[in-house]
């Protein structure tokens, strides 16, 4: 099996943005939102907005792990909104 990537057509649903300056534009406004959200951790493909292989989606989940979430439940850092 093989996959090949193109560009979404008409009538295609786009499944990764393209790193278009629009797409960029985007991604800031959900960023400053998710910024507001108190006890949130935006992360993966999503929280990224943008696409991550298999391994490079495990790397980020375990980075956030120690970077955000250990330092909640240890006590290292408060519970409130994000810096």
């Amino acid at each position: 099996m093989r996959e090949y990537s193109r560009g979404a057509g008409r009538g295609d649903e786009p499944y990764y943005p393209i790193g278009t300056p629009r797409d960029r534009a985007l991604y800031d406004a959900y960023r400053d939102l998710a910024r507001r959200e108190e006890r949130v951790i935006f992360g993966g493909r999503l929280g990224s907005y943008r696409y991550l292989d298999m391994d490079q989606a495990i790397g980020a989940a375990l980075t956030c792990f120690d970077r955000d979430v250990r330092p909640r439940l240890t006590g290292e850092m408060p519970m409130g909104p994000k810096a």
